[in-house]
């Protein structure tokens, strides 16, 4: 991944010429995670539902929802604070038992735009892998339009296996009165 530039593209191939990429994703601590998801509307286009899916579980935007999420050991980013179109959420990386030195990561991204979407999957892959020595299982949500070309990336730039085709995540749950 260090040959990687933060879109995926190999470096040595990236133009030193034309416009400065854009910023790196932003880490949000718990105080930035209340101000986005609760404290404004500017991750409601952003949030099906106005719903974060974690790991398969579905969370309304809701202050006691928002506790839970926050003792858990989830790495949580946005592409902007000011103005995000990407969040996503990546779980630390969990010790499976399925042979030596498995890891798992639980990586859940909200919205469509692509590029964001490629970066911040390879900044969570970099923080949570680098100091790893085995192997890594992830499990990648997100929009299905962009399943297609985020298979392509795993596969031509990362050169991993796909193990399983995309599933929908359905928030199968309502509100009873």
């Amino acid at each position: 991944m260090a040959e990687l530039g933060p879109d995926g593209a190999e470096l040595s191939s990236a133009s030193s010429t034309g416009p400065p990429p854009p910023p790196p994703p932003v880490h949000l601590d718990a105080a930035a995670i209340h101000r986005l998801y609760l404290g404004t509307d500017l991750l409601h286009r952003v949030l099906p539902n106005l719903t974060v899916v974690q790991d398969w579980q579905p969370y309304k935007l809701l202050p006691s929802n928002m506790d839970v999420l926050l003792k858990k050991d989830i790495d949580w980013v946005v592409d902007d604070e000011e103005a995000p179109s990407v969040a996503s959420l990546c779980t630390f990386p969990i010790r499976v038992p399925i042979g030596d030195d498995w890891y798992y990561l639980n990586i859940d991204m909200f919205g469509k735009d692509l590029s964001q979407v490629r970066r911040q999957y390879l900044a969570h892959l970099r923080r949570h892998t680098a100091g790893l020595r085995g192997s890594v299982m992830c499990q990648l949500f997100l929009e299905p339009a962009l399943w297609a070309p985020m298979v392509e990336l795993c596969r031509s730039v990362l050169r991993v296996e796909l193990v399983k085709e995309y599933t929908d995540q359905c928030v199968v749950e309502s509100d009873v009165v």
